[in-house]
């Protein structure tokens, strides 16, 4: 608990307390457990007129007082918790960081979505909270509409519940069924990922000399990307642009391929080196991943890990189904819709949805068998 909140009275604490609701209520403990949300912040204007159109609202100023207020309840049977947890991101992130690891620690606590709150969409000050781990969704108060997110809090939900609670609707068959398949999938991934980072140094090595003579910067391109289940990890892949190109992607963004604004592609990318373009048409650049496969951070066969901007996207109910499944180097996506320009976002998604719906050993190594030729389309990406 932070330093000094034990000292926080309860009793004024609830005084203290802003409700916030479109009918009278006399006291906060009228409100039903999961039928209000809180909001962590003194600057609530805008949000409380945009919160009172999907439901009851209350409002803690200070987050130590937050603290004591969610523990206090979540110890009390007949004490009522919020549905979803909205904080501004002006707080010091060291306490942001700290009330998230005293609800990570309460089986109550740790299924209620947790939201940061941003007033505008400023990637700098977002970035410094993608890693920080209990965060479930961003939220942009100037730039996002708040009826998309409300549409995910119940996906979240339930999947924090997957995750914490194991309230799975499977029955013990089905899930030893699933333990095996997962078990023989980690075994392959380790097997053939070892094997060919082993038969295939000396193709790293030269592939690391000719990126270093044709163009300044490192060898490696380093990226944050989301796996399953929302897992922000290390993604590796031979550059094969100049050196910050993702600064030039709003240059670029007229040029984009895809019908939005959640994927990114350029046909005849200027960005992309001479032997960067060689790589990519051989897909020599996604080499490094084996090594992302060792660390079983992604699987040989999956669905595509997604820059963190693009999968702040695909969180809606009907999307974040894709997340289920293990990144990986190949999937549905690359064996039917690669090197085709006419793919909509929907399409893309929904091919990631079935293979999340239908993981087999099977279906792994129809995938591997049929990548290959997709590997040497002819695709600028």
């Amino acid at each position: 608990m932070f330093q000094g909140s034990s000292n926080y009275n309860l009793d004024g604490l609830e005084k203290a307390i802003s409700a916030v609701i479109p009918k009278k209520v006399s006291h906060i403990e009228s409100l039903k457990s999961g039928d209000f949300f809180l909001y962590l912040g003194e600057n609530v204007g805008d949000f409380q007129v945009k919160i009172l159109e999907y439901g009851k609202c209350l409002s803690i100023a200070s987050i130590e007082e937050a603290e004591v207020w969610l523990i206090s309840n979540s110890n009390k049977v007949d004490r009522n918790l919020p549905k979803a947890i909205f904080c501004d991101y002006r707080f010091p992130k060291e306490k942001i960081i700290l009330l998230l690891n005293r609800i990570s620690q309460n089986k109550k606590l740790k299924t209620i979505p947790f939201i940061l709150c941003f007033q505008d969409s400023t990637i700098v000050e977002i970035s410094q909270f993608q890693l920080v781990k209990g965060i479930d969704d961003i939220y942009c108060q100037k730039t996002n509409g708040l009826e998309n997110l409300i549409s995910r809090l119940e996906f979240i939900t339930k999947f924090k519940q997957l995750k914490f609670l194991g309230k799975l609707s499977t029955t013990t068959s089905t899930k030893k069924q699933n333990y095996i398949i997962l078990f023989l999938k980690r075994s392959l991934d380790i097997i053939i990922a070892f094997s060919i980072i082993s038969l295939l140094s000396p193709i790293f090595l030269l592939i690391a000399i000719i990126i270093r003579v044709e163009s300044k910067g490192p060898v490696f391109y380093v990226s944050k990307r989301v796996g399953k289940h929302y897992k922000v990890f290390n993604f590796y892949k031979f550059r094969t642009m100049v050196v910050d190109a993702d600064k030039k992607v709003k240059d670029l963004m007229h040029l984009n391929q895809y019908d939005s604004s959640v994927f990114f592609k350029v046909k005849n990318d200027p960005r992309i080196t001479k032997i960067g373009a060689f790589l990519r048409k051989t897909s020599l650049d996604e080499l490094p991943q084996f090594f992302n496969v060792l660390l079983g951070e992604m699987s040989l066969v999956g669905n595509r890990p997604l820059p963190i901007y693009e999968a702040s996207y695909l969180t809606r109910d009907e999307w974040a189904e894709r997340f289920l499944a293990p990144a990986g180097i190949t999937g549905l996506w690359q064996i039917t819709k690669r090197g085709k320009n006419n793919m909509s976002i929907n399409e893309r998604v929904a091919l990631d949805i079935e293979y999340a719906s239908n993981i087999s050993i099977w279906l792994d190594l129809i995938i591997m068998y049929k990548t290959l030729p997709a590997m040497l389309q002819n695709e600028n990406v």
